[in-house]
């Protein structure tokens, strides 16, 4: 099983002894050769660590060094955005269009051969996280795997 994790997982990891405990717990009990960040999640931290460097240059610059060691630890798993993604993406956004980044990784999971089943793990505030299974565009009845919220989606 592979993980793609979204930006509010990697950011609710930052908190250390503040983070979710059930984030916690799923992220130190996964494989980290398991575990991808999309080249989008990336650029939703950049994004952000721009904003704050607007009104606090010191935070900024803290998030950038925590950014840096992000990226060296997943050099090599940070898959990129390329021509079958984008094929993919386009077929997840009909007849139902998804968020474009939301879309983008789950069409990420979806062409990547390294993915047996790829996941798109996801912080839900006050329930834990969630993991939603590329593939498509009608969602299923959630349920509890390992301790944490799961919805499935599959092709219309």
């Amino acid at each position: 099983m592979s993980y793609l994790l979204d930006t509010n997982v990697v950011s609710e990891l930052r908190k250390r002894e503040r983070c979710d405990p059930h984030v916690s717990t799923w992220y130190s009990t996964t494989a980290g050769a398991a575990k991808f960040l999309s080249v989008l999640t990336i650029g939703e931290i950049r994004r952000g660590i721009e904003g704050i460097r607007r009104r606090d240059t010191s935070s900024a610059r803290a998030l950038d060094v925590w950014l840096a060691k992000l990226l060296a630890d997943y050099s090599a798993r940070i898959p990129t955005v390329n021509q079958p993604i984008a094929d993919e993406w386009g077929r997840l956004n009909v007849p139902d269009p998804l968020p474009v980044i939301d879309g983008l990784l789950a069409a990420t999971t979806e062409e990547l051969e390294w993915v047996d089943q790829g996941i798109v793990v996801e912080v839900v505030p006050g329930s834990g996280f969630i993991h939603e299974q590329a593939g498509g565009l009608v969602e299923a009845q959630a349920g509890e795997v390992d301790g944490c919220v799961s919805r499935r989606r599959s092709r219309a």
